[in-house]
Formats: structure tokens, C-alpha cells, sequence
């Protein structure tokens, strides 16, 4: 039975009149904030994916289409899960590499890249460009293929920092999303796929909104350029109405407990959806509401094509929920479990027999890794506000909760 845990963004609640109120159902029938208890069982379950990792086997464990050929018809290397097993060679990372080239050192040192999803944002089963982690070796510790790590506080590092490099890269993030939607491609051919080789169109009643669509947005952007900008992009979106929220996907579905992955690039990668926060201050920007009711039709287009794969119909939401994960771990005391999990687990029967699709794997297989220590801090959005950690005196339930995203 999939739990039913919604988050209010901004104030607007799923019950209310408008695009806003479209706006969170859409976001709450496709993501969800997994449980204390479900957060350490993730973290432990990235402990059995890097055991079938170092053994150099592909599984289900590691991407959900292991049981692709590492080459595509034409020969050329998928890289969703490489044949090397090194998240740094998946199509992301390698995109990410190449693009983090044109970033300013500083912003580069911080290991990230914003990567532009392949197909149309909105038509093609598509929310938006990636977020994607360069190193996958350094920053955040060895061979990381995942938000979750066997250490809780090396996820919450890896959270807390992608999210500060998000909200302090705002704009950029927003100019590949409104690139990508101005594309030849959507616009004119309205393929759902550029690759050439791809047939698919946009349905033609949904070509006039998926104009208005973009049309709405780049109104968004000519109101950003003209404000004030400093060394951090955090609130230039919001005070035109636009809010941003993060995605990723584990080895949980909301309501179906742990097991294989749900995603198929083997490395840290943050879908974003960028949504209507404010009807009332896009239309001080210019924002019609035939735009509106463009955007509305597609966003109920995108509702329906990621359902069964990402959503409830397919059983349960497929993707976290980074911003509301990261205000829930402002409330839970996830510390004592650190210690815990860096012994051997005998109480979880998936750890002692671990299905790779290639054979099973018993705990004596695998090596336990010592994680290194990480400062936690107190994670806010913006990133630390004190050096000082909070979880230690937090108490938090594991039912079902109403969060609000600020």
C-alpha cells in the first residue's frame, strides 16, 4: 500500500484553486520523503550495490537496465551502467566533465555540472536538466554511484552540498532548462526525441501549448536578467513565482520497500523541476493566462506520461524529494545509526543474500568499508548556518507527515 506523505510548497497546498495547486499534485504523485527507517535501509543498501560493484558483476542492484548491450545498435557505448562499473565513465559524469570545463575554477572545484535532459522537458517523460556529480571519487568518497552512502552523514554531505551549489547557481540551472526548451527540435519538429534516428512528435493538440509553455518561461527569464545579481543566484526565480525543487531515485519506490535500482545511470545525478510557485507574480511579468493554460495542459500531459514508470499507477513515486529530504533530516537523529552500519548487518536478509541477476552473494563476499568522518553541520537549504550538528537531539516519527518546502 503506497503512504501518502504530501509537501506544501510555498504555502499552496495540493487543495488549492489554480496552476499552484496543479503544481503540487503533480510534484507529490511523482515524489515522496522516504522514512528514518527507510533512509538507513538505503544507506545500507548502497553498502550491498558497492559489494557487487567491486566484484565487477552487473546487476539489477546498479542500474535498471543492466540487461542492456554495453553498446547500442550503432556501436557506440551507452555508459548507463559502463562496462568499467566506474560511476565517473556514465554518460552523465562524462557529460558533466565536459561542461564543468566551461565553468570559473571555483564553481568547478565544487564537483558538480548541470546537464540538460535529452528528450522535449514536459513531452518526453522529461522534468527538466540534471544535476550531475563530476567526482565521483574525491569530494565524496570513493566510487560513489548514489546519493545514499552506508554513512547517513556522507549523504547528508553530498545533499547539503549539491543543494547549496543548486540555489547559488540558480540562474544558470534556469538558463539550460529555458536552452533546451528553446530547441529546434521541440519547437518546430516537436520531436520527443532530437536523435534523428526518433520518430516520436508531440500529439498535436498539445503543440500550441507546449509554445505557450515556452513562451511563459522565457518571460520569466527576460524579468531575471533584468535584476540584480551578486555571487549567489538564490531568490532571483522566486520573486518571479518560480520555485525549484530536486529529484532522485534509489533503490525505493514509495510503499515497496528496498530493493533493486530505480535508476539506470550508475552515478549521483539530480533531476529538477522547475515550477510555478505564484500565479499572481508571473502575471506582473507579462505571463498570460492562455500561457498559463498552456503550461497547465502540459504539466497534466507530463502527469500522465511518467505515471506508470515514476508515479503512483506504476506503484508508488519512483523519486525523492531532495529539498523536503533535506528539511526532514533536520529532524531526525540519524547519528547513532553511523556506528551501526559500519559492522556487518545480520538482521537484513537481502544483505546476506544479495541477487545481482548474475549469481548471490553472501556477506562473507564482501569487505566492510570504514566511512570517513563528515562535519554535518546544520543542513538548511542555502547549505550550513552553523557548524554545530542538530541530529543528536532530534526525535522524529516514521509515519506519514506534512512537510513545508520555504
Amino acid at each position: 500500500m503506497v503512504r501518502t506523505r504530501t509537501c506544501s510548497y510555498g504555502g499552496i497546498t495540493a487543495a488549492s484553486a489554480g496552476l499552484s495547486g496543479i503544481e503540487t499534485q503533480s510534484i507529490n504523485s511523482m515524489s515522496f520523503v522516504p522514512t528514518k527507517d527507510e533512509i538507513i535501509e538505503l544507506c545500507a543498501r548502497e553498502r550491498d550495490a558497492q559489494c557487487v560493484r567491486s566484484r565487477l558483476v552487473r546487476g539489477p542492484i546498479l542500474s535498471k537496465l543492466h540487461f542492456l548491450s554495453i553498446d547500442d545498435p550503432s556501436g557506440n557505448p551507452r555508459n548507463l551502467l559502463p562496462e568499467s562499473l566506474d560511476p565517473a565513465d556514465t554518460v552523465l559524469a562524462q557529460l558533466g566533465v565536459a561542461v564543468q570545463s566551461e565553468y570559473p575554477a571555483e564553481m568547478a572545484s565544487k564537483g558538480f555540472a548541470f546537464v540538460p535532459d535529452r528528450n522535449m522537458t514536459f513531452g518526453g517523460g522529461s522534468c527538466g536538466p540534471n544535476g550531475v556529480l563530476v567526482d565521483c571519487h574525491d569530494l565524496f568518497g570513493s566510487n560513489r554511484i548514489n546519493l545514499f552512502r552506508e554513512n547517513p552523514s556522507e549523504m547528508l554531505d553530498l545533499l547539503r552540498k549539491y543543494l547549496s551549489f543548486r540555489n547559488q547557481n540558480e540562474k544558470l540551472l534556469f538558463d539550460v532548462f529555458i536552452n533546451h526548451l528553446n530547441k529546434e527540435a521541440f519547437t518546430k519538429d516537436f520531436k520527443i526525441d532530437p536523435d534523428p534516428k526518433r520518430e516520436a512528435t508531440l500529439p498535436s493538440e498539445l503543440r500550441e501549448s507546449y509554445l505557450l509553455t515556452v513562451s511563459l518561461f522565457n518571460k520569466v527569464q527576460m524579468a531575471i536578467q533584468g535584476k540584480l545579481q551578486g555571487d549567489d543566484d538564490r531568490g532571483l526565480l522566486e520573486s518571479c513565482g518560480i520555485g525549484c525543487v530536486s529529484f532522485c531515485q534509489t533503490w525505493i519506490r514509495n510503499g515497496q520497500g528496498i530493493g533493486d535500482a530505480q535508476f539506470s545511470v550508475c552515478s549521483p545525478h539530480f533531476q529538477t523541476r522547475f515550477f510555478v510557485q505564484d500565479a499572481q507574480r508571473l502575471l506582473q511579468y507579462g505571463v498570460s493566462e492562455d500561457e498559463m493554460s498552456g503550461y497547465t495542459n502540459m504539466i497534466k500531459h507530463l502527469d500522465e506520461s511518467m505515471s506508470k514508470d515514476y508515479g503512483i499507477a506504476g506503484g508508488g513515486q519512483a523519486f525523492i524529494n531532495l529539498d523536503e529530504l533535506l528539511l526532514a533530516c533536520n529532524h531526525m537523529d540519524l547519528n547513532p545509526y553511523n556506528q551501526q552500519i559500519q559492522s556487518p548487518r545480520r538482521t537484513r536478509s537481502d544483505s546476506l543474500h544479495i541477487d545481482t541477476g548474475a549469481g548471490v552473494f553472501t556477506e562473507k563476499d564482501c569487505s566492510v568499508r570504514e566511512p570517513e568522518p563528515v562535519d554535518l553541520g546544520i543542513a538548511t537549504q542555502g547549505g550550513l548556518t552553523s557548524p554545530q550538528s542538530q541530529f543528536s537531539n532530534q526525535k522524529t516519527t516514521d509515519s506519514g507527515r506534512r512537510c513545508t518546502l520555504m
